[in-house]
C-alpha cells in the first residue's frame, strides 16, 4: 500500500499508472491487479478529485498563490523531458 501511496503522490499531475505499473505493484506489494487497481480507482476519488476541486476554488476566491504552487508541483515532471 505504500508503494501505491508514494506513487501516487508522485504522480499527482496524473495519477493513473500504466498497466507494466499497476502489474509491478501488485508484485511488489504481494496483491492482486484487481486490488491494484480499486485502489487507484477510490484513491483518484477519495483524494485527487478533491484536491482539485479546492484548487479550483481556491483559484476562483483569489488565492492564486497556492492555485500557482499546485500547478507547479502538477507541471514540474513535464519540465523534465
Amino acid at each position: 500500500k505504500q508503494l501505491m501511496h508514494d506513487w501516487f503522490e508522485h504522480n499527482l499531475h496524473h495519477p493513473y499508472p500504466t498497466e507494466e505499473e499497476k502489474e509491478w505493484l501488485a508484485q511488489q506489494g504481494g496483491i492482486t491487479l484487481e486490488q491494484v487497481n480499486n485502489w487507484f480507482i477510490n484513491t483518484r476519488g477519495r483524494k485527487w478529485k478533491p484536491m482539485l476541486n479546492k484548487l479550483m476554488a481556491e483559484k476562483q476566491a483569489g488565492n492564486c498563490k497556492l492555485y500557482d504552487q499546485m500547478v507547479q508541483k502538477i507541471e514540474e515532471p513535464y519540465h523534465k523531458l
